[in-house]
């Protein structure tokens, strides 16, 4: 989800290679919110989302650590 947002907003040449997260930031932006993505190049991506758009890469982001998670749990056993 958080990957097929980035993409959306980058320009196609940028995107080709995957860049690793370094740093990011949510900050409060009148009724937004406004989010500074960071690469390990030093490289910002900065963009608005609503507080619904919030929730729903929240709701993913969990989902994905559960499964994560549980399959962890699984080889453990």
């Amino acid at each position: 989800m958080i990957r097929a947002l980035l993409l959306r907003y980058l320009p196609r040449k940028v995107h080709d290679m995957a860049r690793t997260l370094a740093h990011f930031t949510i900050t409060e932006s009148g009724d937004d919110y406004l989010l500074h993505i960071e690469d390990d190049a030093g490289e910002t991506i900065e963009m608005t989302a609503t507080y619904d758009q919030l929730d729903l890469l929240v709701e993913a982001i969990d989902a994905h650590l559960d499964e994560d998670a549980e399959e962890m749990d699984e080889v453990e056993e």
